[in-house]
């Protein structure tokens, strides 16, 4: 094994495997904050901006999203403070995080930021409400009532 200042390789049959430190346990201010100019609620077809903010030296940030389809040109990729996407689809919708580190010391990164979760509006259309028995019920029975929805469908 072989012990280096900033980062630890071990060495296993010629490979060398370099595990970055990360400082979860740094502190509250440690951690960036994310979030989403002007809503995280973001209609289909506009823009969002995202802010991961942090108190401390980091200078960039990188985005990444939880789980579904990531987004090529968002994940992982480093921007200063904001990053603006868009116009969004549905496959922007989901939880984001970020996560700060400093370009003089690239091994040393933040916790995760708490998650944000973007929201696309406009594809389904106004809910109704629809009964499920016949339109005429007796005093004192039951009705059940289902709450539906259509997507939009754009050409």
């Amino acid at each position: 094994q072989v012990l280096k200042i900033g980062d630890l390789a071990l060495r296993d049959e010629g490979a060398t495997l370099n595990i970055f430190s990360v400082h979860p346990s740094a502190g509250y201010h440690d951690k960036p904050s994310l979030s989403a100019w002007p809503s995280h609620i973001v209609p289909l077809g506009r823009h969002v901006e995202l802010q991961c903010d942090s108190p401390s030296d980091y200078y960039t940030f990188k985005l990444y999203k939880e789980l579904g389809h990531p987004i090529p040109h968002i994940q992982g990729r480093p921007f200063q403070k904001k990053f603006v996407f868009g116009p969004v689809t549905l496959e922007h919708a989901g939880t984001y995080r970020c996560y700060g580190f400093n370009g003089h010391y690239p091994t040393k990164i933040s916790a995760n930021s708490d998650t944000l979760k973007i929201i696309i509006s406009g594809v389904y259309r106004k809910p109704f409400l629809v009964a499920l028995q016949p339109p005429l019920v007796d005093l004192g029975e039951t009705v059940t009532l289902e709450c539906r929805s259509e997507i939009i469908v754009r050409s």
